[in-house]
């Protein structure tokens, strides 16, 4: 045990709360002082008990394991989680919370995060459970909304688990307007929730409809019923309308007639419509974005009306003209995306040769084409679309001599398919506005390029 002085710094400290399962640690209490803020106060007269100039403490609801590897994380200078079964850090995140030691807590978030995602996945009810009602595990928490669930909620949703998903987590997640799942499967999961989650239950002589109510009212608000298509709603809506209001059977009757939303209910947005894409750069509302883009739309449909299929990654491809080409020449329209640190850039390439190039000249007329980029993967507000030019549609692609896709003869948006030169390139020239803030070359991480097929 490093640095123990004497007896005076010596804490006696008992965990687990079964006669079986208790075990007695003797660990150093200054340096369990220095990385916890509750040990600091743990240790005081009023929490533990000095005999002896040694300080005694009991800890019942931390087991052994747990707070076994705590003590080797506050004594060795490298901590290695690998060691450690998933669930097992998931125990020790908790105890981490409840015993403040800030450091590991951080640590143990981003080694699930960077090694774990499968198990998350798969764990997700549980890791959404105890992030959800921990602040400070809110790096974790967000990763599996932002990077699991908005991906594909049906892991989520479908999970045989999804009943156990406590009531903040679901209301969390109810509000989310990027949940990429169509909204009557929303409905369907949480009747099924409150079903499995209403006590009393077998009471004979209580109204099942009025208990129904009473465990769904704060969750009915954030369903888009809206979002509903009138055959669903009179299949899977209509026989709990018991739960619901007049006005909403009402205001929904007024909607089939018009197809207007009632100013009452508008404030919950729309959700994004349910899209899939197989991206490591862009997330379904992007898509969603770029689909009404194509349809040359400002803002996202409600409908989607292309399906994105990857057909190259340069990550996951040997990097070359030849498997570049073998790929997307005559693969018809085309969205590329680039990602370069935190930024994004793409274009969309209508023609149905693809990226083949030309045998006469370098240009290609596109009339639709247009590029983009992204300030970050998190949101939408400062999305950029840049449109050809009219009196340049002639040079809406070129062939780079460099080769790799190209749009514009600036280039306004160009990449490398050259592996040892991970580079890219925007000037403002041929497309109506500048993609980026200065014009220049750039250093891509990835970039994809995903087929656009008509659904």
């Amino acid at each position: 045990m490093k640095n123990i002085i004497d007896k005076s710094n010596v804490a006696i400290i008992q965990v687990g709360d079964d006669y079986a399962d208790t075990q007695t640690f003797v660990a150093n209490k200054l340096a369990l002082q220095e990385k916890s803020a509750y040990f600091a106060a743990a240790f005081s007269n009023n929490w533990a008990i000095i005999k002896d100039e040694k300080c005694y403490f009991r800890k019942p609801n931390i087991s052994a394991s747990v707070f076994e590897a705590i003590l080797r994380y506050v004594n060795t200078d490298v901590f290695d989680l690998s060691v450690y079964d998933p669930s097992d850090c998931l125990d020790l995140l908790i105890a981490s919370d409840e015993m403040i030691f800030d450091d590991l807590l951080e640590k143990v978030q981003t080694y699930l995060i960077e090694h774990e995602t499968i198990w998350i996945e798969t764990m997700i009810i549980d890791v959404l459970n105890i992030t959800v009602s921990r602040p400070s595990c809110f790096q974790l928490r967000n990763y599996c909304i932002t990077e699991i669930i908005e991906r594909d909620a049906g892991l989520l949703f479908n999970s045989p688990k999804f009943n156990l998903l406590e009531e903040n987590g679901l209301l969390l997640l109810l509000g989310n307007d990027e949940l990429n799942i169509k909204e009557i499967d929303i409905w369907k999961n949480l009747i099924k929730w409150g079903q499995v989650n209403i006590t009393n239950i077998s009471d004979r002589n209580i109204d099942k409809f009025k208990l129904l109510q009473q465990k769904l009212y704060k969750f009915l608000p954030f369903i888009r019923f809206f979002q509903i298509s009138p055959d669903e709603f009179d299949e899977y809506v209509r026989p709990y309308e018991r739960i619901l209001t007049e006005k909403l059977i009402e205001e929904y009757s007024q909607f089939r007639l018009t197809g207007i939303i009632p100013i009452t209910n508008r404030i919950m947005e729309p959700r994004l419509p349910p899209l899939r894409i197989d991206s490591k750069i862009i997330k379904p509302k992007h898509a969603a974005l770029i689909s009404s883009w194509i349809n040359k739309k400002s803002e996202i449909e409600q409908s989607v009306s292309y399906t994105f299929k990857c057909i190259y990654r340069a990550s996951s491809e040997s990097l070359s003209e030849k498997t570049f080409h073998e790929k997307c020449d005559r693969a018809g329209p085309t969205i590329i995306l680039i990602k370069s640190n935190e930024k994004i850039f793409g274009g969309y390439n209508p023609l149905k040769n693809g990226w083949k190039r030309g045998w006469f000249s370098s240009c290609h007329q596109a009339d639709f084409a247009f590029i983009f980029s992204f300030d970050n993967g998190k949101n939408l507000s400062n999305a950029k679309i840049s449109r050809i030019k009219e009196n340049a549609k002639h040079c809406a692609l070129v062939d780079h001599p460099w080769d790799g896709p190209c749009f514009g003869s600036g280039p306004d948006l160009w990449v490398s398919i050259n592996c040892s030169k991970k580079i890219g390139q925007t000037v403002t020239d041929t497309y109506e506005i500048g993609i980026e803030d200065h014009d220049g070359f750039f250093y891509w991480d990835d970039w994809e390029i995903f087929q656009i097929i008509k659904n």
